[in-house]
C-alpha cells in the first residue's frame, strides 16, 4: 500500500521529499529498535547513539508534517486521504523512536 502512495506522490512538488523522509524514518526506527533490543537483551553497549537517532527522527517528523501541510494548503482538494495516512505514519514512527529512547533511560 505504501508503495502505491509513494508512487503517486513521487512526481509532485512539495510532496517529493515525503516518501523519502518516510523511508528514512522506517529505516532509522528499525535500526534503533534493533540496537536498543540488543542492548536490553544482551546487556551489550550499543554503538549507535540512540538519543541522536531519536532527535533525527523528530526532525524528520517536523519536516515531513510541514511539507504535507504546505501541500494541503496549496492543493486542499488533492491527496487528502493519502496526506492523513502519511501524517499518521510519521507520527507513529516518531513514537517508536521515543519509546526506544525511554527504554534505555
Amino acid at each position: 500500500m505504501f508503495h502505491e502512495l509513494f508512487g503517486m506522490w513521487g512526481k509532485r512538488g512539495l510532496m517529493n521529499q515525503t516518501p523519502k523522509n518516510l523511508e528514512k524514518m522506517f529505516k532509522e526506527s528499525r535500526r534503533m529498535f534493533e540496537k536498543s533490543t540488543k542492548t536490553l537483551a544482551y546487556t551489550e553497549k550499543t554503538e549507535a547513539d540512540i538519543y541522536k537517532t531519536d532527535k533525527n527522527l523528530n526532525n524528520l517528523e517536523i519536516e515531513t508534517r510541514r511539507k504535507i501541510l504546505e501541500h494541503l494548503s496549496v492543493n486542499p482538494q488533492q491527496d487528502i486521504i493519502a496526506s492523513f495516512i502519511f501524517v499518521e505514519a510519521v507520527r507513529d514512527l516518531e513514537r517508536i523512536g521515543d519509546s526506544q529512547r525511554q527504554l534505555l533511560d
